[in-house]
């Protein structure tokens, strides 16, 4: 059975906002995570608010203030080892990194950033207790 064009677009538009749900979840529990465990990391942690839809004016306008496509999820400014600091993309079910993100995540790895994707709460977890030095 062939579906119209009217429901692939409303499933591809449910399925996109459950990604960012599911996305949104696992990145909430993770700064909740790290609150707890690493006090002193998640005070120079953040989200850069790059992403969402945006009317064309207000696009306009963030990016000429710095808004840069790609940016990933998670930003630790808390040095570790050999690093300056932990990159963290969030990706849920098969979802891809785009071209801007994995330029972004090559040109951070390159200036001596941590880098990952995370497709989990859990994954975030075993990612950053790598960075720290103190994975089990």
């Amino acid at each position: 059975m062939k579906l119209s064009l009217e429901t692939e677009d409303i499933t591809k538009k449910h399925e996109k906002r459950k990604r960012r749900n599911m996305e949104s979840s696992h990145q909430k529990a993770a700064f909740q995570w790290l609150a707890l465990q690493y006090p002193k990391a998640r005070a120079v942690t953040f989200h850069p608010a790059n992403g969402g839809s945006r009317h064309v004016k207000e696009a306009r306008n963030l990016k000429s203030q710095g808004v840069t496509a790609g940016v990933s999820d998670i930003i630790c400014l808390y040095p570790s080892k050999d690093y300056h600091g932990f990159i963290c993309e969030f990706k849920y079910g098969n979802n891809d990194l785009s071209e801007a993100q994995t330029r972004f995540l090559e040109n951070v790895k390159n200036n001596g950033y941590y880098i990952c994707v995370c497709y989990s709460y859990f994954d975030f977890i075993e990612q950053f207790k790598r960075y720290m030095g103190n994975s089990n």
